[in-house]
């Protein structure tokens, strides 16, 4: 296939310990690596939870020495995902230009408003008017459609039904955030281009239907639409939702944190500059807080 036509997904690792990166790899930032390996620990039940047509091994004790205990105990399976680097899509390895662009992208789209005209256009007073209900929940999680290798020529066709879906696609948010035991505080939807007000409110009024709020906030969904597309597209979706569920990622902070902060790794270059231990308990403790905040409030 044609790499304009491919989909570039953004996921946070949760444990860079767990990457394992091609060996044949020689260059520092890993440009010239064909194949890396994420492993991640998942409980049991989760497992079943999701993937409920997958067959599990019955689990045995293994003998001392046994490096399949290393992959699964009685509580807990090892699951490992394997990426090839999309060399044959983007003639290259994917690099920091492919995250720049994207983020490029999300950040001329929430600013559209103030730069072009449009028939249902919000400024950024009303975005955040809508999307932040609580003062210490204001953290955005972003999506952007339809994703796209930069330095494609020509532009990107596709038609509004199916821009809008994978504007609210989980798989297209920026963020790792545990969309199954969370919910919506509030969500925003700009789409770009040549897009006809009545289409964006009926087809976000079906997606909606599918995006789980909590039950004491407005359950609408708050729309603009400027008349400019980004340069390469035709048309294009910005979500920005606010959701219970990024208490994962400040979790996963927190988890890394304690192992690091534990073991005092790289604390005395902190020490050094006047911030004491003590300064850094604080800043975690702040972090757990504003997850459990999220928490609460799901």
């Amino acid at each position: 296939e044609r790499s304009d036509q491919q989909e570039l997904k953004l996921e946070a690792i949760r444990n860079p310990f767990t990457v394992y990166v091609d060996p044949a790899s020689r260059i520092s930032t890993g440009e010239d690596m064909d194949w890396c390996i994420i492993s991640e620990k998942m409980k049991r039940e989760e497992y079943q939870r999701k993937f409920p047509k997958e067959e599990q091994s019955e689990w045995r004790e293994g003998a001392a020495g046994d490096r399949g205990t290393d992959w699964e105990t009685k509580e807990e399976i090892r699951l490992a995902e394997y990426f090839r680097i999309a060399k044959a899509k983007l003639n290259r390895s994917p690099n920091y230009m492919d995250l720049n662009h994207i983020i490029a992208l999300i950040m001329s789209s929430v600013t559209a408003s103030l730069r072009f005209p449009g028939k249902l256009n919000t400024d950024l007073g009303e975005f955040v008017t809508n999307l932040v209900p609580f003062p210490g929940n204001h953290f955005l999680t972003a999506s952007f459609a339809p994703m796209r290798a930069p330095g494609q020529e020509g532009q990107v066709r596709i038609n509004f039904p199916d821009v809008a879906r994978e504007t609210f696609s989980q798989d297209n948010f920026t963020a790792a955030i545990d969309w199954t035991n969370g919910v919506y505080l509030s969500a925003c939807a700009l789409f770009r281009g040549d897009v006809k007000a009545k289409e964006v409110e009926e087809n976000m009024a079906a997606i909606r239907k599918t995006l789980n709020f909590a039950s004491y906030v407005p359950t609408g969904v708050k729309l603009g639409v400027a008349e400019t597309a980004p340069e390469g597209f035709a048309s294009s979706g910005l979500a920005l939702v606010n959701h219970t569920g990024i208490a994962a990622v400040f979790e996963r902070l927190i988890t890394n944190f304690d192992i690091m902060f534990d073991n005092h790794a790289y604390t005395h270059w902190y020490e050094n500059n006047g911030v004491s231990r003590d300064m850094m308990a604080t800043a975690r403790d702040t972090i757990a807080a504003l997850a459990k905040s999220y928490r609460d409030a799901s």
